[in-house]
């Protein structure tokens, strides 16, 4: 029986970051754009980084009520152990494993906040302006 070859040659995938390659579960890392919006409705999760998409892929998608949430950072306090930092977030402190806007803090540093969600980490940065998530209902 002859070897049945594919239209398509293996390509070389694009190589992973060594951030998202220490930590495989961590999933997709998302920062604000200059506007300071992360607009994580419009994210498509079907197309990862890296992947060739498939023009034959019906890509309708019915309409999706957003909401959107701003997030404006007052401040951080750290301490010797990283399970001890909170962050003021909307005047309201909040500590690695509580829930913000529906999403987990995952991580809180000196100059930024990083929130986890299903597939995605969220890098929020420590500024005088606040961003504003975007947010499938």
């Amino acid at each position: 029986m002859p070897t049945r070859r594919t239209a398509i040659p293996d390509l070389p995938q694009a190589p992973v970051p060594k951030s998202q390659s220490a930590d495989p579960g961590a999933g997709r890392l998302v920062v604000p754009n200059s506007d300071g919006v992360i607009d994580l409705a419009a994210m498509d999760a079907a197309d990862s980084p890296g992947t060739l998409p498939n023009p034959f892929v019906v890509r309708y998608r019915p309409q999706t009520t957003v909401r959107e949430v701003s997030l404006a950072i007052d401040g951080v306090l750290l301490s010797g152990k990283t399970r001890d930092a909170c962050a003021i977030v909307n005047g309201e402190i909040y500590s690695p494993g509580d829930a913000l806007a529906g999403l987990t803090v995952a991580s809180i540093a000196a100059d930024m906040i990083e929130l986890r969600a299903e597939g995605v980490r969220l890098q929020i940065p420590v500024s005088d302006r606040p961003v504003r998530l975007r947010l499938p209902r």
